[in-house]
């Protein structure tokens, strides 16, 4: 899958396109990873092929220089940033976990960009449940007890047979992992906190579906 990247004077994103590019536009905006998804590209093609018929399909990381404190509203600008740059407008928006906060915002924000948004495994606020995974993630990153924080990944974000399954690519996939890599997940995961937009789900004026 080939990557793109946008540069601006303030960021600079990186993104892949699949589908049909005469069709409908989508945005697919990812939740926390360990590694970029822009190295998984051909995957996440493969996993979403059934919109490639009616669906022009971006994928857009978050920004590359990501600065110590990032958090899910400035997320939300720079994804948004990036769409006015590829001209996405009236844009059907999927956002999976931290990508469906970040989804939430863009909606309430930029109605301009959306035409309908699908949210999957995410929330309208950071919970002290989800807070408590999100801190011990951070711990073991800083540690850079890589193999411990992949199991922890999986055991929370996945179902249990699913982690039971691939125990042992999740400790594989660790040895891959780099310090860079362990400084954006810190902050990605540390960007959920005091989010919150319980009392504003009114103000969206495109159809969601949760």
């Amino acid at each position: 899958m080939n990557i793109q990247t946008l540069k601006t004077e303030n960021i600079t994103v990186n993104y892949f396109r699949f589908g049909n590019p005469e069709g409908k536009p989508m945005l697919i905006i990812p939740g926390i990873s360990v590694k970029s998804v822009m190295e998984s590209s051909d995957f996440i093609a493969k996993q979403y092929e059934i919109f490639s018929e009616d669906y022009n399909v971006y994928v857009i990381d978050r920004r590359t220089d990501m600065p110590d404190e990032y958090n899910i509203y400035q997320m939300a600008d720079d994804t948004a940033q990036a769409m006015h740059m590829l001209g996405l407008e009236n844009c059907n928006i999927y956002g999976v976990s931290q990508g469906g906060m970040i989804a939430q915002v863009i909606a309430l924000k930029y109605s301009e960009l959306v035409s309908k948004t699908a949210l999957c495994s995410t929330s309208a606020y950071a919970s002290e449940s989800a807070l408590q995974i999100v801190n011990e993630w951070i711990e073991l990153a800083e540690n850079k007890d890589k193999e411990a924080l992949m199991l922890s990944f999986a055991r929370n974000v996945h179902t249990q047979s699913y982690a039971l399954k691939y125990h042992n690519a999740f400790i594989s996939f660790a040895r891959l992992i780099k310090d860079e890599d362990l400084r954006r997940f810190i902050i990605m995961s540390r960007g959920i906190v005091g989010f919150d937009v319980r009392d504003y789900p009114e103000k969206i004026k495109s159809p969601v579906l949760i």
